[in-house]
């Protein structure tokens, strides 16, 4: 049967319950089958678990169980720029992540790095946290070096997601700014003695 606006009264009285308020007949859907509700409800939890696994990912910190180095979330850079006796980065307008790359890029250009410059550190020795900083509109990779924290405390946990600070130590705590453009270090600097 065709319906046309003005002519509701043509519909049989048993149809007049699959009406719209507009006078248009409602769609009527089939029952859905268990399997079908199964099936919508574990590709919900599905896209949940996805979404929330891409969430984390970009929050956390990243650091393999036995590296050396973690990049530090954006979250934590304030932290780790805030050194109390030592320079950190001036004139910091904005924070960023590192890709995985970067770092290792600055990983690599370390060892060289300080050699030149004479400073004589065992680089296995220290655990390095990495942030991303704006200085001046150009983006560099800031490092925080600090010993290993005692494995299984607290400290060694937090070392890889939370940026760790101390006051004085010396050469036990130093920081430096990675320029990812040029692939240059600046700037270095080392914790006072207390």
């Amino acid at each position: 049967m065709v319906w046309e606006r003005g002519q509701q009264d043509r519909w049989p009285a048993q149809d007049i319950d699959n009406m719209t308020t507009d006078h248009r007949p409602r769609a009527t859907l089939a029952p859905a089958s268990s399997a079908g509700l199964r099936f919508v409800s574990c590709m919900r939890a599905i896209f949940l678990v996805a979404v929330l696994a891409t969430a984390y990912s970009c929050a956390a910190a990243v650091a393999a169980p036995d590296s050396h180095y973690t990049i530090l979330p954006v979250s934590e850079a304030r932290a780790a720029i805030d050194q109390c006796s030592r320079t950190a980065p001036d004139h910091v307008t904005g924070f960023w992540r590192p890709t995985p790359e970067q770092v290792e890029a600055t990983e690599r250009a370390l060892p060289t790095f300080l050699r030149v410059s004479g400073h004589k550190i065992a680089l296995r020795d220290f655990f390095h946290q990495y942030v991303g900083v704006v200085v001046r509109g150009r983006r560099l990779i800031y490092l925080n070096a600090f010993p290993y924290p005692q494995a299984g405390t607290a400290d060694a946990r937090d070392a890889k997601s939370k940026a760790y600070t101390a006051c004085d130590g010396a050469e036990s705590f130093w920081g430096a700014e990675f320029d990812p453009a040029t692939n240059t270090f600046r700037n270095p600097d080392f914790n006072g003695v207390a």
